[in-house]
């Protein structure tokens, strides 16, 4: 007990600390694998147990999640959802399916905490409005027809012009052509951008309500297509699965389908809090170390690169410690204080081991 006691305390006074320099390098690497999944196991119990509140507060799911929350008594939203429900809309294995291909818009309005809210169902299986789109290249290349290439294919500029100019036709009675000439000699990142700002659902000849917060929510052939004015966002249906009929109103349907797709926006979280793990519990701190390494070594007790590297594991493990229980308190963005940590905490450490003549037995 004694030598395993010395030990853990060796990772806060860097005297003792010294004594573990010659450890085997594979130690060293393993104490850095086990802090890359102590810092990264806490976020996934972090952005699973809080996926039902994170759909009522994310700006992309909150207006669907507080549908759940308001009295269901409403004639509007009843009557919608039964006529909804009557379609049999239903995802399973990557597919949707109704009991019809048309194109059907339902439309659910409501407040909550005085908030107004306007959420747009739209059910678009058979994707018609790619084909409707599509059908204003020809006009395009009868302009430009410089622009066509042998092999047919389309360059994704072009069509994000179709798509400005099917919009501006649909909501301003626009004549294509003046897009087609407004369009054609920006950036491609200018046109992205003009594009962005569109909600999905206006494609479909829906405006949002001025005084409210609109949500479009548009189900294609492969994919469920979410948006707000500014913002759009793309899912397939991998992640996602429902069977209308199995929901008795609105309030379990759109608190569960929320919900679905807070966990697969989790999921890009958790993907992104991993490679900052390896970032940064892996690969930064065998940079800190050979910098360390290069610029003191001359100067005291430590003299090899490995010296250097096994008492930054241990000392690694202090910080590592503290950020996972931050990790678990308030989410995956505590991530960013380790290397704060380590490098202040670490680089103590490692000054004060080269630097001091004292020694510390084992007791």
């Amino acid at each position: 007990m004694g030598k395993i006691a010395y030990f853990f305390s060796s990772i806060i006074d860097p005297i003792k600390i010294r004594r573990f320099k010659n450890m085997t390098i594979f130690f060293a690497l393993l104490i850095f694998v086990i802090e890359f999944w102590i810092i990264l196991l806490p976020a996934k119990v972090y952005l699973e147990e809080r996926s039902e509140f994170t759909a009522s507060i994310y700006d992309y799911t909150d207006g669907l999640y507080n549908l759940s929350q308001i009295n269901q008594n409403n004639n509007l939203i009843s009557s919608n959802f039964n006529d909804m429900k009557a379609k049999g809309y239903k995802i399973k294995d990557g597919k949707i399916e109704a009991s019809d291909n048309d194109i059907t818009v339902f439309e659910f309005v409501y407040t909550y905490n005085e908030i107004n809210y306007c959420i747009y169902f739209v059910y678009d299986i058979k994707d018609s409005l790619d084909e409707e789109i599509a059908k204003l290249l020809t006009t395009y290349y009868n302009l430009y027809p410089s622009e066509i290439k042998i092999d047919g294919e389309v360059e994704s500029r072009i069509m994000r012009i179709c798509e400005l100019a099917y919009h501006a036709k649909l909501m301003e009675n626009k004549d294509v052509t003046e897009t087609f000439n407004t369009y054609h000699d920006l950036k491609d990142e200018e046109i992205a951008s003009a594009l962005i700002v569109i909600p999905y659902y206006e494609f479909y000849g829906i405006k949002g309500k001025s005084s409210n917060k609109n949500y479009g929510y548009c189900f294609t052939e492969s994919s469920v297509i979410r948006s707000k004015e500014g913002e759009r966002d793309v899912y397939s249906y991998s992640f996602l699965e429902f069977d209308i009929s199995d929901y008795n109103n609105m309030g379990d349907f759109s608190k569960d389908l929320s919900v679905q797709m807070v966990k697969k926006y989790n999921e890009r979280l958790y993907a992104l809090q991993t490679f900052y793990c390896v970032l940064y519990v892996l690969l930064l701190p065998m940079i800190f170390v050979l910098i360390i390494f290069l610029f003191t070594r001359k100067y005291g007790k430590l003299r090899s690169i490995l010296e250097f590297y096994n008492i930054a594991s241990l000392a690694s493990i202090f910080p590592a410690i503290i950020t996972a229980i931050l990790v678990f308190v308030i989410g995956p963005q505590a991530r960013n204080i380790y290397m704060f940590l380590f490098i202040l905490y670490t680089l103590f450490m490692l000054v004060k081991a080269a630097t001091s003549d004292k020694e510390k037995p084992i007791k």
